[in-house]
């Protein structure tokens, strides 16, 4: 029986970036590379009050994490 897992990455904009480059970026990934992984059942990037962000990813499982981290590294 297969669990979903759902993971945490925090994000700190890195120097001279803005929200919208980091929006764009996001929105790119989500539809160059998120929406192509089955394993994949839904990703949110939230901005935090402190002005940080997360993006909260729910996989099918735990091996669709393993699976989808190795291609990220690609």
């Amino acid at each position: 029986m297969q669990h979903p897992v759902t993971m945490l990455a925090p994000i700190k904009l890195a120097a001279g970036k803005t929200e919208a480059d980091l929006m764009a970026a996001s929105n790119r990934f989500q539809s160059e590379f998120v929406d192509k992984e089955p394993g994949v059942l839904r990703r949110e990037l939230v901005r935090k009050p402190d002005g940080t962000y997360l993006d909260i990813v729910q996989f099918r499982s735990i091996e669709d994490v393993a699976d989808i981290t190795e291609k990220e590294k690609k």
